[in-house]
């Protein structure tokens, strides 16, 4: 009984950690005709990350509670970083999307 129960808790922090980065990218993108080509840009990455995961090994839910925090919070850092310079319409969210090789080395070390 106890096992089922932590192992309920543990999936509902992985919901909660996946919605945060979908609420994030949701925020992010701007709200005009945009919308779905720069939230699917924000949040596809997240999507490869967790596919690779689940294809490897698929880990204990707490595991993509860790990944997909971590992720969301990387999101809302880099977001944060690029409006915060002289000229946030650079090219910088290439260099978001070229991170990602190493959030997938990085997850899959975490499950080593």
């Amino acid at each position: 009984m106890r096992d089922a129960w932590r192992h309920s808790i543990e999936w509902l922090a992985a919901l909660c950690c996946v919605a945060a980065g979908v609420v994030a990218a949701a925020a992010f993108a701007p709200k005009s005709s945009f919308f779905l080509g720069n939230f699917s840009l924000y949040w596809l990455p997240h999507v490869a990350v967790f596919v690779l995961l689940s294809i490897y090994k698929p880990p204990r839910p707490a595991a993509y509670a860790g990944v997909a925090s971590a992720l969301a919070a990387y999101l809302v850092l880099f977001h944060s970083w690029v409006f915060s310079r002289q000229h946030p319409e650079s090219l910088a969210w290439l260099g978001y999307l070229f991170s990602f090789p190493g959030a997938v080395i990085g997850a899959f070390m975490a499950l080593a």
